[in-house]
Formats: C-alpha cells, structure tokens, sequence
C-alpha cells in the first residue's frame, strides 16, 4: 500500500485528469477562445485543453487586444473564457466587445476579486457565467460553469452568490506603504514572486534559487499574506497590478 501522501497524490492527479477529460468532452464540438492572465493560470486549464482531442477551434492568449481582433475575426459565434485582468487591461472589456458584436457569444468571466461591483457590473455586461479563480483548481465550479455555458445557460459561482446575499467580500487590496502605493516586498521576495508567476512550484523555485522547497513555500505564503491573497494566482495578478513585475 502507499503512502497517505503518495494516496493523495494519486487522487490529485486523477482528479487533474477526469477534469481535463471532461473540458474536452464538453469543449470539442465548439470554436473556443481562452483569454486568460497571468501565465500560471494558463498553466493551470491548458492540461485539459491542449490536446489533440480538444476543441478544433481552440485559441488561447493573454492579450485583450489580440482577443478581440480574434472575436472580430470570428465567423460564428465562440465560447469566451477570460479572467478578470489581461495582460493589456480589464476581461470585462473583451465580453462587452464581443457582445456588442453579437450576443450570441458566450462568455465565462473568471474572477480574481469577489466584489459586489464587478459581479453587477459583469452581469450588466451580459456575462453568461461568472466563477471565482479558485475554482478552476479544484474543479467545482469552474467545470459546472464550463457545462452551463456550452448549454447557453447562465451560471453564477455559489461562493459568488453567497457572499452578494451576506455583504461579505474579498479582502481590499493591501494597504501601501506611505508614499509608495504598494506593499513593501523584500528582494528575495520579489525574486520569488517572479517564478510564482511563471508557475513554477516550490520545488522548482528551490531549484532555481538554490533554497529548500521548504523554504520556498515559507516565503510564498509571506508573499500571500503581504499582498492580501488567497493563492498563488491572485498573488501574480496582484504583481502586475501593483507594478512589481512587468
């Protein structure tokens, strides 16, 4: 018998596998664009969609402004996933753009930030689903939206809705120093920030840095409290926006 943790393991990456299964079962019969950033998420749905048995019309970038010529471009109606913030400004935009084109397109919106305003917002928009990145490792929410929205239904994360009924939001942004309107990062800090949002793992960072993953993973979780997120993802996110990486 193996391990507890080589049993988890297991499951881990079954449950990686069923899920990237079922993407391109439900995926293959349409024209997909993924319009997604940073980098790590990405990553983090490529394994269930890059493969020769995913959906023939699949495209994938982090850029808005290259999304939207694809949508332009499009000769019939696409399946839009795309995250809060892209590379070159706000996935809101993309699915206003694409449903002033035609509101035909259906759009999945991936949010970083559980804010009333821009869940009212992005359901103003037209959004036809709307989850919390968080979902999309673990599968829940991420997966049933996907389902929804190849049956043009519309979907609402549970977390989502829930948190609009009780009042309670993501945590704000961290609170900037004085005069530098950011948090302060330590230069291992920001160095280790970089190769989160690369995706690379604790194991790989250690690597690279030549430190334990041990140690690795102490200091992405300093880094996640100091920027006032929840996961790796949202602590690349939070990066961009702030201006420590470029």
């Amino acid at each position: 018998m193996g391990t507890p943790e080589h049993e988890g393991g297991d499951r881990s990456l079954a449950l990686l596998q069923a899920r990237g299964d079922l993407l391109r079962v439900l995926l293959r019969p349409h024209p997909v664009l993924v319009c997604m950033y940073p980098r790590l998420l990405m990553l983090s749905i490529q394994s269930g969609l890059r493969a020769q048995t995913a959906a023939p019309g699949l495209r994938i970038t982090a850029s808005l402004a290259e999304a939207d010529a694809l949508v332009r471009e499009a000769d019939r109606p696409q399946l839009i996933l795309v995250t809060e913030l892209l590379a070159d400004g706000p996935g809101l935009d993309l699915i206003r753009l694409a449903k002033a084109q035609t509101l035909a397109h259906r759009c999945l919106l991936v949010l970083t930030h559980n804010r009333r305003a821009l869940v009212e917002a992005a359901i103003e928009a037209g959004t036809d689903v709307i989850v919390l990145e968080g979902s999309i490792g673990q599968g829940g929410a991420f997966v049933y939206g996907v389902e929804r929205l190849c049956r043009g239904e519309i979907f609402v994360d549970p977390a989502i809705r829930a948190s609009l009924e009780t009042g309670e939001e993501s945590p704000e942004a961290p609170a900037p120093d004085a005069g530098s309107g950011r948090c302060t990062l330590s230069p291992r800090e920001l160095s280790i920030l970089a190769l989160v949002a690369q995706g690379l793992s604790n194991k790989e960072i250690g690597a690279r840095l030549h430190i334990a993953p041990s140690t690795a993973r102490d200091h992405v979780r300093n880094i996640l409290r100091r920027l006032s997120v929840t996961n790796r993802a949202a602590a690349a996110v939070e990066a961009f926006r702030l201006g420590y990486l470029r």
